[in-house]
Order: structure tokens, then sequence, then C-alpha cells
């Protein structure tokens, strides 16, 4: 009967641990209704190759499952997400295309944040 008692905390604990187990700073971008009157979010846009020179944190990787007509839709949704996540930028990572497929894409993005942006010139 003591078993019992037990099996509660148990259980909220292993359900705690399940949750921390998640890959964290990971977003899957959706497609969001297309509206055209909305705005871009003002987000800079980087490519892997040349990251930006200003010093920088990551604040996450989003990814997209598309094909290969949708790629501005992608990347307007990639800077709507990041300005939500608060980023200052994006880093674009080539899509990748599925195993088969030459029209199915697996488009990637990291979010970053300037690690700079608070400090002021000193006088």
């Amino acid at each position: 009967m003591k078993a019992f008692t037990f099996l509660p905390i148990v259980c909220a604990f292993a359900m705690f641990l399940s949750g921390c187990g998640g890959p964290a700073g990971r977003v899957k971008v959706a497609m969001g209704p297309s509206d055209s009157t909305t705005e871009v979010a003002a987000v800079e846009m980087f490519d892997a190759e040349s990251p930006p020179d200003r010093p920088f944190r990551e604040i996450a990787q989003l990814s997209y499952d598309g094909v290969s007509g949708e790629y501005f839709d992608v990347i307007r949704e990639f800077k709507l997400k990041a300005r939500e996540l608060g980023a200052d930028a994006i880093i674009l990572d080539d899509p990748v295309a599925f195993t088969g497929s030459t029209q199915h894409f697996m488009y990637r993005a990291t979010a970053i944040g300037y690690q700079d942006k608070g400090a002021r010139a000193a006088r």
C-alpha cells in the first residue's frame, strides 16, 4: 500500500524529466494564413557562408518542410517567427532535398540576437 502513495510523485517526476529531454531551441515553422497586408518583420538575413560581423547569440533553430516554389514564403515566415522570438536576424542554411524527392525540401535557419545591441558608445 505504501508504494501507491509514492506513485503520483514518481509519475510527476518522470513527466518532468521527459519534458526536459526534448530538443530545446528548435522551432518548427508552419505557414500562416496568407495575408498580403501583413508586413514582413524587420529582421536581417544572412547566408551560412557569410554570417554577420557583429557578435551574436543563437536563439533558436527554425525549420520548415516544403516544396521548391515556397522559398520566399518560407523566408517570410522565418522572419516573422524570428521577430516573435525576439531575434534580430536569421542565418539561412541551404535547403536540403529529401531522399528520393527533387520537389520536397527541408528549409532551415538559425534565429540570432546581437550581443552588443544594448551597448553604448563611450564618450
